[in-house]
């Protein structure tokens, strides 16, 4: 049986949350390190190195959660975090409404205790995403 890799598990959360297609997340299998790249854009010569360093080790892209499941998360925090029902409602709206993730942000800075809340929770449930992504690709990892 082999070690279990050691993965910062914030690296592989940013991983998780960013979906932005121009923007790569690759995770190395044999050190456990992810590289955030830009191909086609940015630094050439750091792309270069970058693919190159990929081509000479195993790797897995670590794709981002989709918007609709980042969708969700919100929507659960809304509905089993929040007590107040006013506030619970004008969060509802927000989410209803057009640019619900930005929207969402700038509504929660007027709970500031509300909004740690909210970065808390969304932390717990960014980490039981890492863990599942890690059984689903079948990574033998310990998030550190």
């Amino acid at each position: 049986m082999s070690d279990k890799i050691k993965i910062k598990k914030m690296d592989l959360i940013a991983g998780l949350k960013d979906n932005k297609y121009e923007i790569k997340h690759v995770l190395f299998l044999n050190t456990g390190e992810v590289i955030v790249y830009a191909p086609g854009y940015g630094e050439k010569e750091f792309n270069k190195e970058v693919e190159e360093k990929i081509e000479n080790n195993e790797t897995i892209e670590i794709d981002g959660i989709s918007s609709k499941e980042a969708y969700k998360i919100r929507e659960s925090f809304v509905e089993e975090e929040v007590q107040d029902d006013n506030v619970k409602k004008a969060l509802s709206i927000v989410l209803n409404g057009k640019k619900p993730f930005s929207n969402f942000k700038r509504a929660l800075k007027k709970w500031p205790e509300l909004r740690q809340k909210w970065f808390d929770y969304e932390n717990k449930r960014f980490e039981e995403k890492a863990r599942e992504w890690l059984d689903l690709k079948d990574i033998e990892a310990e998030l550190i």
